[in-house]
């Protein structure tokens, strides 16, 4: 929709960069070592010679350094995405609360989003959830002796009880 799209990753190659790339989306992978002051300087400089006006984070260590970032960056909206419910170690939860607040935290759920004002110290004002945009109803068998049939082909009694799950579904 004529916006420029780049993925920058702090580590190495990640899994993804070939099919972004064939995308025609820019990967950068820094290569970066944890907690490193020259991550943090790069980024910032890259942010701002670029020209980026919108920050989107989805790791929590990514999510440190958009915040430490933010007094740098005032023109460029930095977005926090929160995927699961994991607590943090009680030093981060403390940096998080010294930390500039993102302009936004997306969260796919209500339980994640208890976890990004509790463990990132995020103001409850600014955290959105957005549950995953999967039309359910498009996934039911399309004919009735599905079921049955998976059973049959699965060695799987009529009685038993079956439960799937489906994590990082993206």
């Amino acid at each position: 929709a004529g916006h420029n799209v780049a993925v920058c990753a702090l580590r190495g190659e990640h899994p993804a960069a070939g099919r972004l790339r064939q995308a025609g989306i820019e990967v950068t992978c820094l290569g970066a070592h944890r907690g490193s002051v020259r991550t943090l300087v790069g980024i910032g400089k890259r942010v701002r010679h670029d020209d980026i006006d919108v920050l989107h984070v989805t790791q929590r260590e990514s999510s440190v350094v958009a915040r430490a970032l933010r007094p740098f960056i005032p023109e460029t909206a930095v977005i926090m995405h929160v995927v699961d419910t994991a607590p943090v170690a009680v030093a981060e939860r403390w940096i998080n609360r010294l930390l500039p607040q993102p302009d936004a935290t997306l969260c796919v759920s209500g339980a994640v989003r208890a976890t990004a004002v509790r463990e990132y110290g995020t103001a409850e004002q600014r955290v959105r959830v957005l549950h995953n945009g999967v039309n359910l109803a498009a996934l039911k068998p399309s004919r009735p002796d599905v079921r049955e049939r998976l059973r049959t082909q699965w060695a799987v009694r009529r009685d038993a009880v079956v439960v799937t799950s489906t994590s990082r579904f993206h």
